[in-house]
Formats: structure tokens, C-alpha cells, sequence
């Protein structure tokens, strides 16, 4: 009569009851698929169920150390092994990411879309950056830009900029010249500085992100030599509006790239509010811009759902840079989306 360790050990002590327990053979089985059972000759002489159990108990843990080593092995090779040809070929394609990244610096590319939409170099730390939007801007006077990301990320050129200043250079030159412009959370002061580059502007627009940002706007300002067109000031997201943004009332406010921190979305919603509250209704319209970078991202366009009228802005490299997570919307105060709609 065998008993067999993987029942539990209450079907065990069924067994005992009903038969003898005189030098009893029991067989070790493991769960593991294809491990053959361990068989041990040791008589079992149980006296009452408590003897039974303890002997059991000690059966289980006896199993000898060069078969767990085995399993263990075994368990370890089944795991990682793949299972279908697919699988092989994606672990050897992670492979050969892991060699190429291991062997040489990594390639970085502030921008996931394709290159024919935006043409930018490799990472560089600190550099100087030529970029004229696909033929948008003239190729012998380029959009000059200088990145550095020792004062912060937003020293870099990031994807939504790209697609930001692109819309603006080729869908809304002939009238975006008229407005009155605010950027927010500039960094380097790509998009407004494309747009002062390539736009007919009237009125001087206002450059904005932390003091951290500050100095390399001025010295982007410098480099494209528009100091007419354009300066650069500090505001905080979520503090009182500056008195030059109060009197300038923008009516087109560009944001690109402003949603990455979380905890910052009140700051920004807060901001946005204040900037739509500045003009009459139907008189400022923000165009943002973003990447979705994780699920948090989508809730800050939830709340500005709530509080504004969102839209989605037609543009004709949609079916590119949607691939890559990337969204452009116009935002308007509630009170003018009701106008719009009764009108």
C-alpha cells in the first residue's frame, strides 16, 4: 500500500485508518510536470494519527538535496526558456537591445516621430540646434535654438514643441501675426520663437517658464535676434498672473509639453483659468499640446474637460504623431463654448 505525499495529509490519515501502516512505501510527488516520484524504502510505524502525522511531516522535508537541486534547475529552465518561436525571436530581439546599449552610448531622441516631421539630432548635454520645420522656415535662415539641460528637462527639445510649432507655422500664419501671444512653460522657447521667426508679429509676445529658464530664453531670444518680438519673464503656475501678462491679455496662449508632473496640474488648470479669465470670451484660445507618457496624463485632460471647452484641433500630420501618443487641443472658457453654440 503507498501513501502519496502530494494528497493532503488528511486523505493520508483516511488511508491509515482504513488499512494497515506496518513498513509502508510511500512515493514523493512533486506538482512539477515530468518529475519522476521520489520512492523511499523507510517503514513507517505510526502509532495513533499523531504518530502518522509527525511521521509525514518529516517524510516531506527529507526529500533529498540533489533532487531539490534538480527541480529547482528544472523550474528555473522552464521559466525562461520560450515556448513558441515568436517568443524567441522577441528574446532575441531584447537581446540584441541590451548588446547595442551595453556596447555604446545611448542614441536619444527628444522627439519619437518620424524625421520627416521633425528632423532633430542626437542628444546632445549642450549644443546649438538648426531647425527649419520641413522648408516652413527658409533654409538659409533657420531657427536657431540652444539647448542645455544642466538648469532642467525643459532645456531639451521635446516632441510636442515640434508638432506645436509646425501647426503654427503652416496652419495659422496668416492670422496668428494679429494676436497677442503668451507662451507657457517654454523652456528653450521653441514655439515662440518659431512663430517670431516666421510670423509677421505686432505685438510683442511674452516667453514664459520658471527662473530656472530664464537665462537660456534671453539667450534664445539673443540667437534668433528677435528682441523685438519677443521677451521672456518668469511665471509660476498656480501664482498671481505677472502685471506684464495682465496688461498684454493674450489672446493665444501656446503650451506644449506642459503635462509631465502631476502634481503640478492644479497649478497649470489654475494658470489656464486666470489666462482665459484676462479676455472676453471668444477673444483667447489656448492650443496644448502634449505626449501621453502614462495613464495620469489623460486625467489632467479629464479635469480640464470639467472646467473648459476642449476640442481636438485638425491638423493634417495627425495620423503621424497620434501614433506616437501626441495630442493637440484648443481650450476655451465655458462661457464662450455656450455663446458659440447659441449663436
Amino acid at each position: 500500500m503507498h501513501y502519496f505525499i502530494g494528497r493532503s495529509i488528511s486523505q493520508n490519515l483516511l488511508f491509515a485508518q482504513n488499512g494497515s501502516c506496518h513498513s509502508q512505501s510511500f512515493v514523493l510527488c512533486s506538482r512539477q510536470k515530468g518529475v519522476k516520484p521520489q520512492r523511499t524504502k523507510t517503514p513507517l510505524k505510526a502509532s495513533g494519527l499523531i504518530g502518522l502525522t509527525t511521521q509525514l511531516t518529516a517524510l516531506i522535508f527529507t526529500t533529498p538535496a540533489t533532487a531539490r537541486d534538480k527541480l529547482k534547475a528544472k523550474i528555473r529552465r522552464r521559466k525562461f526558456t520560450p515556448r513558441s518561436r515568436g517568443q524567441k525571436q522577441e528574446n532575441n530581439k531584447m537581446k540584441d537591445i541590451i548588446n547595442d546599449r551595453s556596447s555604446s552610448p545611448p542614441v536619444f531622441s527628444p522627439l519619437a516621430i518620424d524625421a520627416d516631421l521633425a528632423p532633430l539630432p542626437e542628444y546632445k548635454a549642450a549644443g546649438e540646434t538648426k531647425i527649419n520645420f520641413g522648408g516652413l522656415l527658409p533654409a538659409t535662415a533657420p531657427l536657431r535654438l540652444h539647448e542645455d539641460l544642466s538648469s532642467g528637462c525643459g532645456g531639451q527639445l521635446w516632441p510636442a514643441g515640434m508638432v506645436l510649432a509646425t501647426h503654427m507655422l503652416r496652419d495659422r500664419r496668416s492670422s496668428i501675426g494679429r494676436e497677442r501671444i503668451l507662451e507657457l512653460g517654454a523652456g528653450g522657447g521653441l514655439v515662440s520663437l518659431a512663430v517670431a521667426r516666421g510670423c509677421d508679429v505686432e505685438t510683442p509676445m511674452l516667453i514664459t517658464d520658471q527662473l530656472e529658464m530664464l537665462a537660456l530664453m534671453e539667450h534664445n531670444i539673443r540667437l534668433n535676434e528677435v528682441e523685438d518680438k519677443a521677451k521672456a519673464l518668469i511665471l509660476n503656475w498656480g501664482e498671481p498672473l505677472p502685471q506684464q501678462v495682465v496688461e498684454l491679455k493674450p489672446t493665444v496662449v501656446l503650451a506644449a509639453d506642459c503635462v509631465y508632473f502631476e502634481p503640478a496640474f492644479p497649478l497649470l488648470l489654475q494658470t489656464l483659468t486666470d489666462l482665459l479669465a484676462l479676455s472676453p470670451p471668444k477673444e483667447c484660445t489656448v492650443y496644448f499640446c502634449f505626449k501621453k507618457r502614462r495613464r495620469a496624463d489623460m486625467q489632467f485632460l479629464k479635469k480640464a474637460q470639467k472646467m473648459f471647452s476642449v476640442v481636438e484641433v485638425p491638423d493634417q500630420d495627425r495620423p503621424v504623431f497620434s501614433r506616437q501618443n501626441l495630442f493637440l487641443y484648443a481650450i476655451i472658457s465655458k462661457e464662450e463654448a455656450i455663446k458659440v453654440t447659441t449663436s
